[in-house]
């Protein structure tokens, strides 16, 4: 569909998709990331689900490898539930809303759009769904399609835990990261009163019911200690031995085997065998702050735990323990950098270390020697550049690196970019003040002319001397490889710019923008004229392999343009819906990332993408 001619300002105009035949966004990685929830299905330990930052996974062979469930890619997934009556039914919640598959994962549906925190299914019927949604735990009587009122006598906030009684669904206990601690309701949460008795824990953050005894409970939060309950939360005991002064952060307890609990706390997992009397740490797993665990429920000794950044899962109790992430594309990426000479090679960096594909993001080699906050690629491809709390340089295609921050100050760099022209030529961000390096030679300042709050530099693409720097102060512009700078502000109104991108076809067509401004110059920065507002996610790039091609990542989508940002066109379908790292690759492959998870891949095939 043509866009009229009435319309055609700049992305926030009313945009049209244009359909690229054969096109897409995918994910294959990297692997590992924030999991939120792991729990396995309690008729068939086969199949285990993931909620994470980057969507919901589920794996068909007990944790070890994840398939992403296609609705739910790119939702920040906080709580996964199993019915234990029809294990068919799993629910899915998140701040997008609660999701629903009654068909054990296969396929999934939006059932209420309201924001979904926790979630709690009763033992006798998958219809009993309590959640934690934006006004309170609340019931739903039908599967989760309708829900009723917030009960009374909660306190203020949402709660942070909630469990089921196993015997009686009209039992529910919800956890508050507050004193309120714990709160039970004994009529479908119509009515609420504070259970607190021999509780100490300042913030409840983690529930578990025993499967096998209704009146039995186990609650954790921020120290001093797991608690146990055997009379339906009227009074409590605390379970030290091994756990006190730990964070809880997950609490399950073995339908197969009522004594075995397992905790995710700030220590690792913690498994006890003698109903939390006391608790260990298998030598095979790792000391991490754990942020979810599921035991297999026909064999107490397999579980998968959740820590930072990544999934393992033991067969022996803890005594060995091996990765078990592959599929589970929920890498927390910082910063995603595309070989300037090959559009096979990405880059994606985060806490996790280093991530490298050579095959359009197909699959992933992972380096952890260094956790960049950023990346940036030499002009000849082969030297990578990183900021940690200094700047790092790597010849070896990031396995090994080496400080190379001679010349600047203490205090971290908040960005580098690196000349696409000349090998060795690099700039870096240090506490508002723009630095140059040349080759081996030492940092050097770079501030004639220049305001004290710079935030970012942009390089001509055509010509080395020519380079931009922008932040509060507005724009500047050096056409002698930043010896000297000039301000470059005429037509701009309250710009405070956080990028600039100039066209690597012809250096007179610039954009600048913030958040909520767009402006652009077609004489290299001697005039700016502002585009109609639009609120941008990330940010506007060229494609530096075909003349007039532009992408801009917005809070409406990814837009394409193929007439220089005259108009643009809603990307493909089937979008990630929040990640805001954008990068093109040498030859015009879109790659998209986020700390949410992963790194999304569009296939362009321009024979078929035609202007109608």
């Amino acid at each position: 569909m043509r866009v009229p001619s009435s319309f055609r300002g700049f992305l926030l105009l009313v945009l049209f998709a244009l359909p690229l035949a054969g096109s897409g966004w995918t994910i294959n990685g990297p692997d590992g990331g924030t999991v939120r929830r792991l729990v396995f299905d309690p008729g068939d330990s086969t199949i285990v689900y993931a909620g994470t930052t980057n969507g919901l996974f589920r794996s068909a062979d007990g944790g070890q490898h994840w398939v992403a469930a296609p609705l739910l890619l790119g939702i920040n997934v906080g709580d996964v539930v199993v019915a234990k009556s029809d294990p068919r039914n799993v629910f899915a919640a998140s701040a997008d809303g609660l999701y629903k598959s009654s068909d054990r994962g296969a396929s999934w549906r939006l059932i209420q759009n309201s924001g979904a925190f926790h979630l709690a299914v009763s033992a006798q019927s998958a219809d009993v769904v309590y959640c934690v949604c934006s006004s309170g735990p609340i019931r739903s009587a039908d599967g989760g399609v309708t829900f009723g009122s917030r009960g009374s006598g909660l306190p203020t906030g949402l709660a942070s835990a909630i469990a089921v009684d196993s015997q009686n669904a009209a039992v529910v206990y919800a956890g508050f990261q507050s004193s309120a601690g714990v709160y039970k309701s004994t009529d479908s949460g119509a009515h609420w009163t504070q259970a607190n008795n021999g509780l100490a824990a300042s913030q409840v953050l983690a529930l578990a019911a025993d499967p096998s005894a209704g009146a039995t409970l186990y609650a954790g939060g921020n120290g001093p200690a797991v608690y146990k309950s055997t009379d339906g939360a009227a009074t409590w005991m605390a379970l030290n031995t091994g756990v006190s002064g730990l964070t809880i952060a997950g609490l399950e307890a073995s339908p197969s085997s009522p004594s075995t609990i397992l905790a995710a706390t700030s220590h690792g997992a913690l498994l006890s065998t003698d109903s939390g009397g006391s608790w260990s740490r298998g030598a095979g797993m790792a000391d991490a702050s754990a942020a979810a665990v599921a035991l297999d429920p026909a064999n107490p000794a397999t579980f998968l735990v959740a820590v930072l950044l990544h999934v393992f899962r033991t067969a022996d109790a803890g005594a060995t323990s091996v990765l078990s992430e592959s599929g589970l594309s929920s890498f927390f990426t910082q910063s995603i950098a595309a070989d300037p000479r090959n559009d096979a090679v990405v880059y994606a960096a985060g806490p996790a270390g280093l991530a490298r594909s050579s095959d359009h993001g197909r699959t992933w080699t992972l380096s952890t020697t260094l956790q960049p906050v950023r990346i940036a690629i030499d002009a000849n491809a082969s030297t990578l550049y990183a900021i940690t709390s200094t700047v790092q340089r790597s010849i070896d295609g990031g396995q090994t690196w080496s400080a190379f921050n001679a010349g600047l100050p203490g205090t971290s760099p908040f960005f580098i970019t690196a000349d696409p022209q000349l090998s060795g030529t690099l700039y870096t961000v240090v506490s508002g003040a723009v630095y140059k390096k040349v080759g081996e030679s030492a940092w050097v300042i770079r501030g004639d002319g220049l305001g004290d709050s710079i935030d970012f530099v942009t390089i001509d693409p055509r010509s080395s001397s020519i380079v931009y720097a922008g932040g509060p102060p507005g724009l500047f512009k050096s056409s002698n490889g930043a010896a000297t700078w000039a301000p470059v502000n005429n037509g701009l109104t309250g710009l405070n710019a956080i990028g600039l991108v100039v066209d690597p076809f012809d250096s007179t067509h610039l954009f600048a923008w913030s958040p909520t401004q767009v402006f652009e110059s077609v004489d290299a920065a001697a005039n700016w004229s502002r585009r109609p507002e639009t609120t941008l996610r990330g940010p506007l790039i060229f494609d530096p392999s075909a003349p007039g091609i532009a992408y801009a990542n917005t809070f409406l989508g990814v837009q394409r343009s193929t007439d220089g940002g005259k108009s643009w066109y809603a990307l493909g379908t089937a979008e990630p819906k929040s990640h805001s790292l954008l990068v093109i690759g040498a030859g015009g492959t879109p790659y998209l990332g986020d700390s949410l998870g992963g790194v999304f891949v569009f296939r362009v095939l321009r024979e078929h993408a035609v202007r109608r």
